[in-house]
């Protein structure tokens, strides 16, 4: 009974979340002039396409692509690459197995697909501002780690100052060539800023082909639910509805559950003289 509760309770969050994209996006060969000169989208988001680097001790699943958009904003282009892994595999199993299920629910598949926003200002052609997600431990196997949505923004001596949970901090982020370096962080892919000195420790570089996030892969994969960017699409009313009452449903879990137990536990009275 709690398990066909809990399952019923996925059935809204299935049939939801599949939202077109709110925001205009730049075609892969629509042509940019950044720094005085003509640059197609698709080059320029090679040239930026972040490193991702991951240490040997902290196994995952392979990553199958990456896939991006490109939009323009105020005198700038944010890149955006969604980093998209086959899975993540938590530190328990029982949560890995139940993980698991709500995400195939919840976003359509169990890919776990992390954003990272690269901006470059159209004048100058420089990386002004990093955007991605970090969480609030430095524990790569902390059970359930928390968010920590970071922004990175370049200062006029080439540091960046970000914003992190551990308060406002400046570093000088490792790059090769145009490409920022960034390192895993946690078993479900949230990442951080890398320095020369850590790259021994990140050994491993997980590459995969850059894909274009067409809309029809957006509704598919219920980006509106995934971490982003800058740019959003809000969830519509409808879709928004279905999930409110799956968690209501979920919320009557413990209260089946005491109720199982409470049957199959319970004493009964004697009858009086």
């Amino acid at each position: 009974m709690v398990v066909t509760t809990a399952l019923l309770a996925l059935v809204p969050q299935a049939l939801s979340g599949r939202t077109a994209r709110a925001y205009p996006v730049l075609a892969p060969e629509a042509i940019v002039v950044v720094a005085g000169q003509p640059r197609s989208v698709a080059d320029l988001l090679q040239h930026h396409r972040p490193v991702q680097r991951r240490r040997p001790a902290t196994p995952s699943p392979p990553l199958s692509a990456v896939r991006t958009e490109a939009v323009e904003a105020e005198g700038r282009l944010d890149l955006v690459y969604y980093f998209s892994w086959e899975n993540e595999i938590a530190p328990r199993r029982l949560l890995h197995l139940a993980y698991a299920l709500f995400r195939a629910a919840r976003y359509g598949t169990v890919e776990d697909i992390e954003a990272h926003q690269v901006s470059v200002d159209l004048a100058s052609g420089e990386v002004v501002r990093l955007r991605f997600d970090s969480t609030t431990s430095d524990d790569y196997f902390e059970l359930v780690p928390r968010h920590d949505r970071q922004v990175w923004v370049r200062e006029p001596d080439g540091v960046f100052r970000g914003r992190t949970w551990k308060g406002e901090l400046r570093q000088v982020p490792c790059w090769e060539g145009e490409r920022v370096v960034v390192g895993v962080h946690s078993w479900n892919h949230c990442s951080r800023l890398l320095t020369v000195d850590e790259l021994p420790a990140f050994s491993l570089v997980d590459e995969a082909p850059l894909v274009p996030l067409d809309d029809a892969s957006y509704r598919r994969l219920k980006m509106t639910r995934r971490g982003a960017g800058d740019h959003g699409t809000l969830e519509s009313p409808g879709s928004r509805w279905l999930s409110k009452s799956s968690w209501a449903v979920l919320g009557l879990v413990p209260a089946v559950a005491l109720g199982w137990w409470w049957r199959r536990h319970r004493v009964s009275t004697p009858a009086g003289p």
